[in-house]
């Protein structure tokens, strides 16, 4: 029997954490998230060391602008939570953004769940 402590294991849940205020990504990812049936939660900066602690989403979406200006905190955050970190393109159209979303978001479900 392992003396590793239950509680302290990993597990990544079918979910998507975004970090930005921007409407057009809001919508998109939560689109996304629709499609692959996971939960979705959208957070500020300042929210967002509690959501993924929280979730422990298997993917940490951040906008383009938080992420510049804070980088090494969202990548700590997604070491923690051991999620795969997506960085969106901040001029990108709604619908453009989506089409380029979707894919990344699937394979990294698959990779997590498959």
């Amino acid at each position: 029997m392992s003396s590793e402590d239950p509680t302290k294991r990993f597990r990544a849940v079918a979910a998507i954490v975004l970090v930005s205020s921007e409407a057009d990504q809001i919508e998109s990812c939560r689109s996304c998230a629709e499609a692959l049936d996971v939960y979705f939660e959208h957070c500020t900066l300042d929210g967002a060391a509690t959501a993924a602690s929280t979730w422990r989403p298997f993917a940490l979406v951040v906008d383009e602008a938080v992420f510049s200006d804070a980088s090494a905190q969202i990548e700590e955050l997604a070491n923690e939570a051991r999620a795969t970190l997506l960085v969106l393109d901040r001029d990108a159209r709604s619908s453009s953004l989506t089409e380029s979303l979707m894919p990344r978001l699937k394979n990294t479900y698959q990779q997590y769940f498959a």
